[in-house]
Parts: structure tokens; sequence; C-alpha cells
């Protein structure tokens, strides 16, 4: 099954949700009541995976097993169920990432 192409982009679409807008971590962990460890100024344009994700962006860890990876990420902040140890990323903690 075949959908015709969209006529506008996705952030035409859906504003407020595909990078129409930045948002403050602290606005972020606020919304979501996650508890906040870092700087709280940061922009956040995006979500993306931790392998992909640039500055400016906030990516997850939701399998402990890949903590390894987090030194690796390029992402502004993470969305953890633990802060990881010896980083210095920003990271919202939560029970359920």
């Amino acid at each position: 099954m075949t959908h015709p192409p969209c006529s506008k982009p996705a952030a035409a679409r859906y504003p407020g949700v595909f990078g129409a807008r930045l948002m403050k971590l602290r606005e972020i962990a606020s919304a979501l009541g996650c508890r906040l460890e870092g700087d709280g100024d940061l922009d956040i344009t995006g979500v993306s995976g931790m392998e992909h994700a640039g500055p400016g962006q906030l990516t997850f860890l939701a399998n402990p097993k890949y903590a390894r990876k987090v030194k690796d990420t390029k992402a502004a902040a993470i969305l953890v169920q633990a802060p990881v140890p010896g980083m210095e990323i920003a990271s919202l903690v939560t029970e359920d990432p």
C-alpha cells in the first residue's frame, strides 16, 4: 500500500511537534515530570537516538546495557532511569525512559 506524498512538511502539519520551537530542558523536565540534573537552560531542538543525536538534541537510554554508548553521544541531554556515573551530560531522570 502506498500513500501519496504530503503537500506540507511535518513541521507545518504539526506545529510545536517537529522542531517548530525550541524548548528549555527544564521545560521538558517539568512537562514529563522528570528530575533534572544539569543545565536546565539548555535549548533543546529535537529528539534523536543516541548514535544520531547532535548538539541541542535530547536522547534517551532505555536499556542500561547500552550505557557505555553514552560517552560517544553528541546530544545535549539524555533521558535516563539513573544518571550515568562519570558522564558530564545533562540528565532527565525518570523511572521509565
